[in-house]
């Protein structure tokens, strides 16, 4: 019986082997051909050269030079390829007339710098595509000693028919008609997955090239979407790369990060930074330089997005246990979650927090600390287009998690679109710049918006001495430290501006802000 079980199994050892082999055989026989090698690594060159693309004998290189996804709409590789300087060219997509409303802006024609952009697939005899390589390439250009990023897709997906930087084929066929009945919303303006197309991109730092990553790109913003020159969102996915966090260390601290955003106000980078270690979280920002399919787009800034991929990579905290609002909508969560939001704002509209009890309560539900840090320096960066719920970002937990920061069930604020500061126009509210704005009694340009000091939960507050103490402290401790002269001397050298940026602001804010807090609490 033992000789007859030991055959046995000796044949079931050889039978899975067999198998084995010949799944890996058939696994063999499906992996498509590698991605072709250039020649020339992405980078800056002094000068033009001949780029020579490398595939696997019997293998089809096939390439675009515009972003084009190579496999559909690519030319046979038969010799190099010329790379040159392309910034005498005319541009495409910065002077494509179908990104805007034409009475709001006008196309930018002017010449400006290009980068040389390849994709490239190879195509084995049996049909089979590799991946795309990219390969992008900065020919006599000098400066870019900063960070750069260079973000390739398909034209189609960015100004087709269906393309999310136009107004699409729909709309203009409104246009086109006669503008009869309620006109369908631009592409632009249109959200959400189904409006996110794959890229590459590729980052330079101080002239060097850092990575290579696939990811989603989307519009971002709101009133930004109306820009010609839009604003991005750009995902790590694993449909994308196969991770859902990019490996581009793009902020210096080796954290992970999910999703990151372009955007072109310089407050909304500096006052996070300033007020770093505050209760009120900020994101943060690195300026960068944007080219879109080899076209210079605009010199912006680099920011992370909020998710619940954030606080799990910076706080631990389990992903599907966070709940947002943003400008007093659900962000992430259900209805349920959003439920909670709603008995808090509407247990604020039906107590009196000048008592304690009541009070206390809310202290319970919500990080007293936190909302004062969000008001603090929203007020002091002018950001008049901001209140309790307007360019708002509040956060929690579902459930508590021991051990892990935040995670204690309490609605939080974040800081969120303080870009204000940059477009302001100081005499719309009688001063001759923006450090001499009353931001507590400022009328916002926008009719839907209020004084920051009539917003409801900031005047319900203002009844409760404790509040009115610690609010005052806080405020008073942050113009002495985080605003002060030597912080945003720091901060303004770290990010490439000087101290007088936006009218000598960071000197003479400090004085007027003062003067107004006391006037609004005395």
């Amino acid at each position: 019986m033992r000789r007859i079980g030991t055959s046995l199994l000796i044949l079931g050892i050889f039978g899975t082997m067999l198998i084995l082999l010949c799944m890996t055989g058939r696994s063999s026989a499906l992996k498509p051909p590698a991605a072709p090698v250039f020649s020339k690594d992405s980078g800056f060159y002094d000068e033009a050269f001949l780029l020579e693309l490398h595939a696997d004998e019997g293998e089809r290189i096939y390439f675009s030079l515009d972003g084009s996804d190579p496999a559909y709409y690519g030319v046979l590789y038969t010799e190099p390829i010329l790379v040159y300087d392309r910034s005498m060219e005319p541009t495409v997509l910065r002077s494509y007339p179908g990104t805007h409303f034409e009475w709001e802006y006008e196309t930018d024609t002017s010449i400006v710098d290009r980068c040389f952009t390849v994709k490239a697939i190879a195509k084995d005899d049996k049909n089979r595509i590799s991946e795309a390589a990219t390969g992008i390439y900065f020919i006599g250009k000098t400066g870019y000693e900063g960070m750069v990023l260079s973000i390739t897709a398909d034209p189609r997906d960015l100004i087709g028919d269906d393309g999310i930087i136009v107004r699409g084929k729909e709309y203009d066929e409104w246009v086109e008609a006669g503008e009869e009945g309620d006109g369908p919303q631009a592409n632009f303006l249109k959200r959400g997955r189904e409006w996110e197309i794959p890229c590459t991109i590729d980052l330079f730092d101080n002239r060097k090239h850092v990575s290579e990553e696939k990811g989603g790109l989307r519009v971002q913003g709101d009133s930004s979407r109306f820009y010609y020159l839009k604003r991005f969102s750009i995902y790590a996915r694993q449909e994308y790369d196969g991770e859902d966090y990019f490996s581009t260390d793009f902020f210096g601290d080796g954290s992970k990060v999910h999703s990151v955003v372009t955007r072109t106000g310089r407050a909304n980078a500096l006052f996070p930074k300033l007020t770093e270690g505050r209760s009120s979280l900020g994101i943060r920002s690195v300026p960068v330089t944007v080219f879109l399919n080899g076209e210079y787009w605009y010199d912006a800034w680099l920011g992370e997005k909020y998710s619940s991929y954030y606080f799990n990579s910076h706080f631990g905290i389990a992903r599907d246990n966070i709940i947002s609002v943003k400008n007093g909508e659900l962000d992430e969560g259900d209805a349920e979650d959003y439920g909670s939001y709603m008995r808090m704002t509407e247990y604020i509209g039906s107590h009196d927090l000048s008592r304690k009890d009541a009070y206390d309560h809310l202290c319970d539900i919500m990080d007293i600390q936190s909302y004062i840090d969000y008001c603090c320096i929203n007020l002091y960066a002018v950001n008049v287009d901001g209140d309790d719920k307007t360019n708002a970002y509040l956060w929690r937990t579902r459930q508590a998690e021991p051990g892990h920061e935040y995670a204690d069930t309490k609605w939080r604020y974040a800081l969120y679109d303080m870009d204000a500061l940059d477009w302001i126009v100081p005499e719309e509210y009688g001063v001759s710049s923006a450090a001499e704005v009353n931001t507590f009694t400022a009328v916002p340009p926008d009719g839907d918006m209020r004084p920051f000091e009539e917003n409801e939960l900031f005047a319900a507050l203002k009844e409760n001495p404790d509040f009115c103490k610690q609010f005052v402290n806080t405020f008073m401790d942050m113009i002495d430290s985080d605003f002060s002269k030597e912080n945003a001397r720091r901060v303004l050298q770290e990010t490439g501006l000087e101290l007088d940026y936006n009218d000598a602001f960071f000197i003479r804010r400090p004085e007027y802000m003062k003067t107004y807090i006391k006037e609004e609490f005395d």
